[in-house]
Order: C-alpha cells, then sequence, then structure tokens
C-alpha cells in the first residue's frame, strides 16, 4: 500500500546525458553577478538586474545558472526535521533571461543582464530581499544554457505563434527584444494580480499591443493592482493598439484558429497549461519549455 513520500526525497535529478548541457558548470565558472536592482512589477513578480565580472554570453530564450550556495548553505546534516525540504538541496537555480544579448558580434559582449522572476520558495523568498542596495547581493555564475531559442532556419518564417504562461513570457521577452515584429501573434494567459508585469511589457515592447491576446483570470475587486496598475487603463491600451483581452482561461478554438502552414509554435508554461496546449495542437511541431516548480 503507497504511504506518503518522504519529506527527505530529494528532487529527480537528470544525467548529464538527458538533458541540455550547460556552458560552464563551475560555482563562478561564468563570473560572479552583483545584483543592481529589483523593480517590482506584482507582488509576487520582481524583475532583477545584475552586472557580472566577465563578458556574458547567451542566446535569446536561454537560462543563466547561480548558485546560493554560499549565501544559504547551513553545511551537512543527516536530519533536518524543521526544513526536509533544504536536506538535499543544492542550491543551485536556473533562471529565464528575461533581456536581449547585444545584436550583432560587432557590438561588446554583454555584462549586464535581467531575470524576471515569481517569489516562489527559499531562494527568491531570499532574492526579493535584496535590493542591490544596502541590501545587495553578490552571487557565483555558473554559466548560461537552454535549447528554448529561435532556430536561424526558422526566423524568417511567415508567422510564428508565442504561447506564454504568467512569468513563462520571460523568454519571450529576450526574443523579441524593443520591437515586436508583425509576424508574431502572442497568446499570454496571467492573474489580475499580474498585469503590472503585462504592463511593463507594453512599455517595454513596440507593437505588442496589436499582437498580444490576452487572457486574465482570478478576477479581484475594483481598483490597483500589484505594482500600481490600473486595470481598466491596461485593458483599453491593449485594445487601442489592435490587441485583444478576455477575461476567461485560454481554450482549445483560440488557438486551433491560428493553424496554417509553415506556422512557428513557442510554448513556455507550466505543466496544467502547457499539457492542454501540447493536446489541442496535436500533429503541429510546437517547441516548448517549462518551469515546473
Amino acid at each position: 500500500m503507497p504511504g506518503e513520500l518522504s519529506p527527505y526525497n530529494p528532487r529527480v535529478r537528470l544525467l548529464a546525458t538527458e538533458q541540455a548541457a550547460v556552458t560552464t558548470a563551475q560555482p563562478g565558472a561564468a563570473g560572479t553577478a552583483t545584483l543592481l536592482s529589483q523593480t517590482s512589477l506584482s507582488p509576487s513578480i520582481s524583475r532583477f538586474r545584475f552586472r557580472v565580472d566577465k563578458p556574458a554570453s547567451w542566446k535569446p530564450g536561454q537560462y543563466v545558472v547561480f548558485d546560493f550556495s554560499d549565501e544559504l548553505g547551513m553545511g551537512y546534516s543527516h536530519m533536518r526535521d524543521d526544513d526536509p525540504q533544504s536536506l538535499n538541496d543544492d542550491l543551485v537555480r536556473t533562471f529565464t533571461v528575461s533581456s536581449s544579448p547585444p545584436s550583432a558580434d560587432s557590438e561588446p559582449a554583454a555584462t549586464e543582464f535581467e531575470i524576471t522572476v515569481r517569489k516562489v520558495g527559499r531562494v527568491t523568498e531570499y532574492l526579493f530581499k535584496r535590493d542591490g542596495k544596502k541590501k545587495g547581493l553578490e552571487v557565483p555564475v555558473s554559466g548560461f544554457g537552454g535549447e528554448f531559442v529561435m532556430d536561424a532556419s526558422e526566423a524568417e518564417k511567415e508567422k510564428k505563434v508565442y504561447i506564454a504562461g504568467g512569468v513563462g513570457i520571460t523568454p519571450f521577452l529576450a526574443m523579441v527584444g524593443s520591437k515586436l515584429e508583425k509576424n508574431v501573434r502572442l497568446f499570454w494567459t496571467v492573474r489580475e494580480a499580474d498585469l503590472g508585469l503585462v504592463a511593463d511589457a507594453l512599455e517595454k515592447i513596440e507593437g505588442l499591443g496589436a499582437a498580444l491576446r490576452l487572457f486574465v483570470t482570478g478576477a479581484r475587486a475594483e481598483g490597483e493592482l500589484g505594482g500600481n496598475v490600473d486595470k481598466k487603463s491596461v485593458f483599453g491600451r491593449i485594445v487601442e493598439e489592435g490587441g485583444q483581452v478576455w477575461e476567461r482561461r485560454i481554450g482549445r478554438e483560440d488557438l486551433v484558429a491560428e493553424k496554417a502552414e509553415g506556422t512557428k509554435w513557442m510554448l513556455c508554461a507550466g505543466k496544467p497549461l502547457r499539457s492542454k496546449v501540447l493536446e489541442w495542437l496535436a500533429g503541429e511541431t510546437v517547441t516548448f519549455e517549462d518551469f515546473d516548480y
């Protein structure tokens, strides 16, 4: 008879042959990142800007690997009843880089980058307490990696459809940069409390409003949301620019209408939405990334 899993069970860790290799693997191999600033976008989402002491190189859609063991490690313990999940935690975390790298090989290598993160666990709780000023932070960078990138042979496809769930928007932020191509359609589902993230993206990316199909869940009372964003103004801007907004969950019919020969589909979402979308788009080639917690 199956019982309850022990809280001391470690997470499953894939072999090197089972996952995409990270450019460098040792803590600090890609330098040390210093937190410059934190910008709150919603009650649970912030953007963090870092400066690294070695030239950084990544492709849009890739992640950075941080090692927080120096900051949060507690040494060896055989048991830890007060916090059993921390016992087998190596405190290595990957975060999608949400800023674009230099656009040309002729430009200087990047020394600064951004991540956009939801507060969900021990490391992010710690990160959200840092502001890059009096509450500073320096963290070793093991490298950059990941395969969720736009292949050069597909970059010129006539139509691209991006599908994002919440902070799953981060790789697409890096891909589109400051201006969205006209052949891109973005389906984005967010909680109403996170509309500050949407408002920020609208400010930073030219053409986003026209391409956006926004699905908002978790309706709250009228008034301000996280990041001092007004719901009506965000919705109004999207519609005014040519986009569409629904206060409901995304459904099969929303996506199948976009099917067309030669479409490039890319998806970044948590497991529940990812599973549904892959079912709805059966028969289509969908490149996907996940951020299961």
